[in-house]
């Protein structure tokens, strides 16, 4: 399995090493990207610097998509908090941003899944103005 290095945000700690935040160690992609989507590490390139934020699959690393532009109507590949934003108060958008995040399988993130759950349930939920 590659390894990513990483960046941690917070400490981190499994059964060959513990990373302090702040420092950089080696980890199996499959746990960058959960570190990364969950906003716990940034990526590292060969020099030391952080990258910006990217998506990790075993073997490869790809960037994630560019924040949504106005009037976009692709589920962005974002941060939880990007994609709320994008959802809005759109029903639409919140219906297509959860097949997309249930899609994922696993590597569903419980936070955004139980927030469009809650939003698509709930019909006399009125948008705060």
């Amino acid at each position: 399995m590659s390894k990513v290095r990483i960046r941690m945000r917070t400490r981190y700690a499994n059964a060959e090493q513990a990373i302090e935040p702040g420092r950089v160690g080696l980890v199996d992609a499959q746990e960058a990207t959960a570190l990364v989507d969950g906003g716990y590490a940034v990526l590292v390139d060969a020099e030391g610097k952080d990258t910006p934020p990217r998506r990790t699959t075993p073997g490869k690393t790809k960037t994630a998509a560019p924040s949504p532009k106005a009037g976009d109507d692709e589920v962005p590949d974002a941060s939880v908090a990007k994609v709320i934003e994008w959802v809005g108060d759109d029903r639409d958008r919140a219906a297509r941003a959860l097949q997309v995040e249930q899609d994922r399988g696993d590597r569903a993130r419980v936070s955004l899944v139980e927030h469009l759950t809650k939003m698509l349930d709930d019909p006399d939920e009125t948008p705060p103005e």
